[in-house]
């Protein structure tokens, strides 16, 4: 999970652990909370879901969608505090 897959530190790290976990013959599926237009470049096969979060009352939609995908992954990787929390 991550805020963007923009340009930042964080986003960096996202796009870093999804290409070396495809590497090694897993899965990858990245939820971020909004979509921006300068994204970092992914795997092919990374899926990839947008929040669209909007504001704070978008909180206990925000909450399902983060159990459903921890309902059908193995692992669940927070890149920022915010998203950590979730």
């Amino acid at each position: 999970m991550t805020n963007s897959l923009a340009r930042g530190g964080a986003e960096r790290q996202t796009a870093l652990w999804a290409a070396a976990c495809e590497r090694l013959g897993h899965e990858v599926e990245i939820l971020a909370m909004h979509r921006r237009p300068d994204e970092y470049e992914l795997p092919d096969a990374a899926r990839v879901g947008y929040l669209e979060k909007s504001g704070r009352l978008d909180l206990p939609r925000m909450v399902r969608r983060v159990r459903a995908l921890g309902r059908r992954v193995d692992v669940v990787v927070g890149f920022q505090a915010y998203c950590s929390l979730l």
